[in-house]
C-alpha cells in the first residue's frame, strides 16, 4: 500500500481494498449473529452491502499512466444503445 501513495490516482487505488474490507466485515457480523439462532436480517444486510460494493465502479473511464509523457490519460465508455 505504501507504493500506491506515490502513483497516479493514489487516493482512488485504496478504495478497492476499503470496499472489500467493508463487505467482508458485514459478512463476518452476519455469520457471528447467526451462529446460535437464525437472524436473516443480518444476512440480508450483508448481501445488500456486498451488492452496493459491487455496484461502485472501480474506474469509470479506465485511466492509465502514459509512460512516454508521464501523464494519466482517460479512456471513454462508448454507449452502444
Amino acid at each position: 500500500m505504501l507504493s500506491e501513495n506515490y502513483g497516479p490516482c493514489s487516493i482512488w487505488l485504496g478504495l478497492t481494498d476499503n470496499k472489500t474490507l467493508i463487505a467482508f466485515l458485514f459478512w463476518v457480523l452476519a455469520v457471528y449473529m447467526n451462529r446460535k439462532t437464525d437472524k436473516p436480517i443480518y444476512t440480508i444486510i450483508a448481501a445488500l452491502v456486498l451488492f452496493l460494493v459491487y455496484s461502485i465502479p472501480h474506474s469509470l473511464f479506465g485511466s492509465q499512466l502514459d509512460y512516454g509523457s508521464g501523464e494519466v490519460t482517460q479512456g471513454m465508455i462508448l454507449n452502444f444503445f
